[in-house]
């Protein structure tokens, strides 16, 4: 009878998932050796993106999350001093600033300086709470958004809807942090279809490239004092 139990729900399950108009993500950022180089603090750093894929004729609607800082103990949020809310670094020369891609913000999936131009992303508050939306600042992540009215491509997968970048994380043993949160498409608008765990450590290691550029400048810096 268990067995048999499970196994509906299992189906039911699938069945859902494969209704399901919008469906969230997690896709890790690797950081590149320009940009560590030029922001040695991004060499023990966490960068993921969270996306969205979309069925049928549907387009990303809205989107809330919350993560404090204190569910990544040690981590911090990475905020460049030219970052925003939403993302800013197509105003300026990637070979200058090759650490701005990486600054906590969040968007629509039609980037403002797209050809054709896109929009913001819509922030009215926090997603938890009341106030204004909190992107990386004073320790948490906790902010709503969307797109009015709500941007695709339609059946686009996955489509870049915000960008998370934890400093100091390489002392975290966790294997995934659990997300409070949720998105919404607009075929299915009072759909609210849960945001997965993050996950962690695979992220927390620089790509090889970017560990051979750090063994380098610490030999350099070591020769310096000498």
């Amino acid at each position: 009878m268990f067995r048999t139990f499970v196994c509906v729900c299992a189906t039911l399950g699938l069945a859902f998932v494969a209704r399901a108009a919008i469906t969230p993500s997690w896709r890790v950022n690797p950081i590149t050796p320009a940009a560590i180089q030029f922001n040695p603090s991004l060499a023990n750093a966490c960068s993921l993106s969270l996306v969205v894929s979309l069925t049928g004729e549907s387009l990303f609607s809205v989107a809330g999350v919350r993560i404090a800082q204190t569910d990544l103990p040690g981590a911090q949020y990475f905020q460049h001093i030219f970052g925003d809310t939403w993302p800013t670094w197509p105003t300026f020369d990637p070979s200058q600033f090759p650490d701005l891609p990486y600054d906590t913000h969040v968007f629509t999936t039609q980037p403002q300086f797209s050809q054709p131009p896109g929009q913001l992303a819509g922030v009215p508050g926090r997603y938890v709470g009341t106030g204004f939306a909190l992107v990386g600042r004073d320790g948490e992540f906790n902010v709503a958004w969307g797109a009015m009215p709500a941007t695709g491509p339609l059946g686009g997968t996955n489509l870049e809807i915000a960008r998370i970048t934890f400093l100091n994380a390489g002392s975290v043993s966790q294997l995934t942090m659990p997300v409070l949160g949720e998105v919404r498409s607009s075929d299915e608008p009072n759909v609210a279809v849960p945001i997965p765990p993050m996950p962690l450590p695979a992220a927390f290691v620089p790509e090889p490239a970017a560990m051979t550029m750090l063994l380098a400048v610490a030999v350099m810096s070591r020769c310096r004092r000498i």
